[in-house]
């Protein structure tokens, strides 16, 4: 016979020495844990509100230095060639939609498409020779 079923046979962490709350028993180990895991909740939550901020503030910052690529703005990369008179825009946009055009005619891959951006970033390519080089990333001779 068991002496310590109305604590679950446990008496060192559930007891109710009266036996007026049986529900307890039960409950309390469920309303611990409960609270453990909420209590890890709130530590993520602050954690990951931490982080948020100093990214925000680490993209202030580099806004502030004139750095606006990290944060997904649009400048000139350093020393870039705006336009050589040989059908390459000076607008990035323009060039852009060179590239995009190019990687489309050749049927390139996500992949390859990447390979093509690097290939071709700050080169000042003309649009004749960026579809020869989205070509030859096409058929793997690049």
């Amino acid at each position: 016979m068991n002496t310590y079923a109305y604590v679950g046979g446990n008496p060192l962490t559930k007891t109710d020495a009266l036996g007026l709350c049986p529900i307890c028993i039960v409950a309390v180990p469920y309303i611990i844990e409960g609270a453990e895991i909420g209590w890890t909740a709130y530590r993520a939550y602050n954690t990951a509100s931490a982080v948020v901020n100093l990214s925000k503030s680490i993209i202030e910052s580099r806004r502030q230095d004139g750095d606006e690529d990290a944060c997904g703005g649009k400048r000139r990369m350093k020393n870039q060639k705006m336009g050589d008179g040989e059908n390459m825009p000076g607008d990035p946009q323009k060039q852009n939609k060179q590239a995009r055009d190019a990687a489309n005619s050749a049927k390139l891959t996500s992949s390859k498409r990447d390979i093509l951006h690097d290939a071709i970033s700050g080169q000042n390519y003309s649009n004749q020779q960026i579809n020869e080089i989205a070509r030859q990333i096409a058929n793997g001779t690049w």
